[in-house]
Order: C-alpha cells, then sequence, then structure tokens
C-alpha cells in the first residue's frame, strides 16, 4: 500500500471520532505534513499546510492536537476535522525536548518533561498553565493516562534524571508523586494502556538485546516483570493495544547506533506471553499505528534504512520509507 505519497517520520496516529486516522509527520523532505486515512475506502487524502514541524499528537473532542518537541522552542497546532485546516497553537512556555503528550479529556492535553515543568493547554481560551513540576527531570520517557484519571510517567532517564523511577500525576490534586521503580533503566521506551487498566513497558535505550518487558498495576504502585518480546526493541517502536485486548509490538530500532527491525511481536494479555507475528513488508523506524475498526492495525512510514556517509569521520541518514501496510487479524 502506497500509503502517503509522502515520506514519513516520527509522528503519531489518531483516530477520530468517525473511523479516519490522522497522520502527523515532521519536518523531513519538503516540510511537515498531514494525511488523513479513510478506513472505509482504503484511501488517503492531505490535509491544509501545516504550520509547524509536529511531534506527539492527541484527540481533543474534534479536533487534532500537536506540539512539536523536537527542541527547545515548541510551538502548537491544531486541525480541525472537519475542514481538515490546522492553525497554530500558542507554544509552550518551557523546554519540553523529547517530552511525551497525553489528553486528560477532550479540552486539555498535558506536556511533561523535560526540565521537570508540567503544562495544561486549554483549548477553549488556547492558553498554557501550570501543572507543577515532576520530581525528576526526563527525557523521552512515556505518559499514559490511567482508567481512574491520572497520568503515569515512566523512564526517561537524563544525567540529571533517573530512568528506573516513576511519578504519577493527579488533576483532581493538580499533585505528582513517586510510584514504584521499574526494575530496568529505560529511555525512549515505548508504553501502552492494558484493557485491565495495568501499563505494559516495553525496550528503551538501555535494555535493548532482548526488549524485556514490565507491567504496573495502579491499585499496588508496583511494577512486576513481565515475559520478555525476545526480539531487541531499541526506540521508535510502535507498541499499541489492539481491540481484542492483546498488544502489537512492531518495528524499532535494535542497535544504539542507527539499526532498524521488521520484526513484530503480539502480547497476550490472558497468558503474559509474547509469540511471533511475522516481519512486515518494509522495516519500520518510528513508523505511526492506528487501530482499525475490522480488528487490525495500519502501520504507516518510519525509517526503512540508513545510509553511512564517511569523509575523516562517518555519520548516517535516515531513509524514510512513503509506504504503509495493514495487519489484519488474520495476520496476526
Amino acid at each position: 500500500m502506497d500509503g502517503s505519497r509522502i515520506s514519513w517520520g516520527s509522528g503519531a496516529g489518531v483516530v477520530l471520532p468517525d473511523g479516519r486516522i490522522v497522520f502527523a509527520s515532521p519536518a523531513i523532505e519538503g516540510g511537515p505534513q498531514a494525511l488523513v486515512y479513510l478506513p472505509t475506502e482504503g484511501t488517503w487524502l492531505h490535509t491544509g499546510a501545516m504550520p509547524l514541524s509536529v511531534g506527539p499528537a492527541v484527540l481533543l473532542g474534534d479536533h487534532v492536537f500537536s506540539v512539536d518537541v523536537s527542541s527547545e522552542h515548541g510551538r502548537a497546532a491544531i486541525l480541525d476535522s472537519s475542514s481538515l485546516e490546522w492553525s497554530p497553537g500558542q507554544s509552550p512556555r518551557y523546554d519540553h525536548t523529547g517530552a511525551p503528550l497525553v489528553a486528560l479529556d477532550d479540552t486539555r492535553p498535558l506536556l511533561v518533561g523535560y526540565q521537570r515543568d508540567c503544562e495544561l493547554y486549554d483549548l477553549t481560551n488556547g492558553e498554557w498553565s501550570s501543572c507543577g513540576t515532576t520530581a525528576l527531570s526526563r527525557y523521552q520517557s512515556t505518559a499514559t493516562l490511567l482508567q481512574d484519571g491520572r497520568v503515569l510517567v515512566a523512564g526517561g532517564g537524563t544525567i540529571a534524571g533517573d530512568g528506573y523511577s516513576s511519578e504519577i500525576y493527579d488533576p483532581v490534586t493538580g499533585t505528582w508523586s513517586l510510584t514504584g521503580r521499574m526494575h530496568y533503566w529505560r529511555n525512549g521506551h515505548a508504553a501502552t494502556l492494558l484493557t485491565d487498566g495495568r501499563v505494559l513497558v516495553v525496550g528503551g535505550f538501555f535494555e535493548f538485546s532482548s526488549s524485556p518487558a514490565e507491567i504496573f498495576d495502579p491499585n499496588t504502585g508496583r511494577w512486576s516483570v513481565t515475559s520478555s518480546a525476545g526480539v531487541g526493541h531499541l526506540d521508535g517502536t510502535a507498541l499499541i493495544t489492539m481491540t481484542d485486548g492483546s498488544v502489537l509490538l512492531a518495528g524499532g530500532g535494535y542497535e544504539p547506533y542507527g539499526w532498524y527491525t521488521s520484526t513484530s511481536q503480539i502480547f497476550d494479555l490472558d497468558t503474559e506471553r509474547w509469540s511471533d507475528s511475522g516481519p512486515m513488508n518494509s522495516n519500520r523506524e518510528f513508523a505511526m499505528a492506528a487501530n482499525l475498526p475490522d480488528g487490525g492495525v495500519l502501520l504507516a512510514g518510519g525509517v526503512s534504512r540508513y545510509d553511512w556517509f564517511c569523509v575523516f569521520d562517518c555519520w548516517y541518514s535516515p531513509v524514510y520509507t512513503s509506504t504503509a501496510e495493514i495487519l489484519t487479524s488474520k495476520t496476526l
């Protein structure tokens, strides 16, 4: 499936209330771009021009909200799902490089890190407000909305931070508190909310050899080690809870110096075991994933390879794929 007609980088897939899926990609090969996938027709539409290089995105009612977290000068953008036109939003007040974004409800997305500052955006008045400070600074952590409305932030170790730690934000009291420590130091890992209310995390920069996984129980505030995926998924990994409750782990990097993978595994919630679901049709690091109404998963774009250049010194440049593919329930 030629899903995009443009080259895709790291971004986010957001499912609109009517089932359409928005994929927004950062500024690569021609600038920031976004497309909308129509599952019933299997076709793609372009949105209007984007006002900034985007990063993580969340659904706010009938709008898509995105923030550029690639540098300290982050900006926000808002997509109207009816007109498919973007408009600029107010920029965050603090440096949130590498920070996660999570929606508390239909009007308030929360942005946390890199310098311990937490901010909430109010879609109704278009302004940011403080939501306190985290106990530790974090870079490339994960933020997961729990079923009770609290937010779990895990890992994201820095020189001043702690990649084992995790903490919880309570929007009712507006306060942060440290919770249980993970068993593995994690940065650039992936997390997803399970259907039973727990949170699964996999991979990370410092535990890439076999993708050890662990689960957070919000009732006890503790982490428990579960079975390993068996194949390294360093960063840029798609991790998504599917409609049947199982979890898809696909693609990502498997070494710390610019390698990538097409492998995928399925996590069974009942047995807490991983099974191989076969390779994707393309290597995908930093791909975008979204659930489809029929139970399948759409994966789009990502890094398919790295080109190396050596003149006195060596460096590599990512090459992005413009393809997309669907993992159906039969495939899985």
